[in-house]
């Protein structure tokens, strides 16, 4: 017994019942396309109407495949440049405050080496602060100097390079 075929119809009763031929030959009318569903019963299962070989010509080759949407040659050299300028803000960022910490740190060395007393480190409102009270050697009186901790500085500018340098990081 020949096959039989059924063409579903959205809610609506299924047309058919179709033979081979009549079903080639409605492809070669267009009536019958690769995308509508069949089956060989009027409740199904249904498959696309591509999946009988020689139902419809085999194409040499395979349909074009669409281009991946592009963000554009100008969207990324934008993403380039704030990338470098951003690694560019970080590191400099980051020499500077080494910079700061090293002349904080040689300043209280100066003072030292000159004759001076360290007499009090203390804490004001969560900032380090070290009052250093000096007395020149040669008698030229009592003067107050205040340094901000040069490992304060280095800490802040390393950890603040480094939170600039990330910011374009996905």
């Amino acid at each position: 017994m020949p096959n039989q075929w059924y063409i579903a119809r959205d809610e609506k009763a299924p047309l058919g019942p179709y033979s081979d031929d009549q079903l080639h030959q409605l492809a070669r009318q267009g009536k019958l396309t690769s995308e509508i569903q069949i089956g060989q019963a009027k409740d199904g299962p249904w498959f696309p109407a591509s999946r009988i070989k020689g139902l419809f010509p085999e194409s040499a080759t395979p349909p074009p495949v669409p281009p991946a949407p592009s963000r554009g040659p100008h969207r990324a050299t934008v993403r380039w440049v704030f990338s470098i300028v951003n690694k560019v803000a970080g590191a400099t960022t980051i020499l500077l405050g080494l910079v700061a910490g090293i002349m904080l740190f040689s300043a209280a060395d100066i003072i030292y080496m000159h004759g001076v007393k360290l007499t009090a480190l203390r804490s004001e409102g969560g900032n380090s602060i070290m009052e250093v009270y000096y007395q020149q050697v040669g008698g030229y009186g009592i003067g107050l100097a205040k340094l901000t901790s040069g490992v304060s500085a280095v800490v802040i500018a390393i950890s603040f390079g480094l939170g600039v340098s990330q910011i374009t990081r996905e």
